[in-house]
């Protein structure tokens, strides 16, 4: 409990006089219940919701952090705590540890996982072809294309490509 406490001391029979003592509230160390989402893919951009207790003020850590930004990060309620985080698209796979730490210690290890970026994949070309000389819009369908930025063609020779809409 927290707030005055009364102390006397017996012995032999004997009591001492009464001493008040103010008791503090211990603030214990943060806890992690949760983390959403609990993956993602190399190359993209997620918001992170932290569920647990005693969060207030606390700093998330990744172990191993290397590709991984951490920014926008906010404390709504002492369980609740929100941050955007960016993972290169070079960003080694694999599990990690995320934790987070206060003042008043660091919590237990939970587990997020960068998974492989997604490959684009082909499945077919409109036009076909063209002739020489021509300016023509092409129509690709696919998957996984929605980030795209650039066509290749092999070999490149006198083709030129602009304006990439995914």
């Amino acid at each position: 409990g927290r707030g005055d406490v009364n102390i006397v001391v017996t012995v032999d029979g004997k009591t001492t006089n009464t001493v008040t003592v103010n008791v503090a509230a211990v603030t214990p160390p943060p806890t992690l219940t949760s983390v959403n989402p609990t993956s993602a893919r190399a190359g993209e951009t997620v918001n992170l919701v932290f569920n647990g207790t005693s969060l207030s003020g606390a700093q998330i850590a990744f172990n191993p952090s290397a590709g991984l930004t951490l920014s926008n990060v906010m404390n709504s309620s002492p369980t609740l705590l929100t941050a955007v985080l960016s993972i290169d698209g070079t960003a080694t796979t694999g599990a990690r540890t995320v934790s987070v730490t206060t003042p008043y210690g660091t919590s237990n290890n939970l587990t997020f996982t960068v998974n492989a970026a997604q490959i684009p994949v082909l499945q077919w070309l409109r036009p076909d072809g063209a002739d020489p000389g021509t300016s023509i819009t092409l129509r690709i369908s696919g998957t996984n294309l929605t980030k795209a930025t650039g066509l290749e063609f092999t070999p490149p020779d006198g083709i030129t490509v602009s304006n990439v809409n995914a």
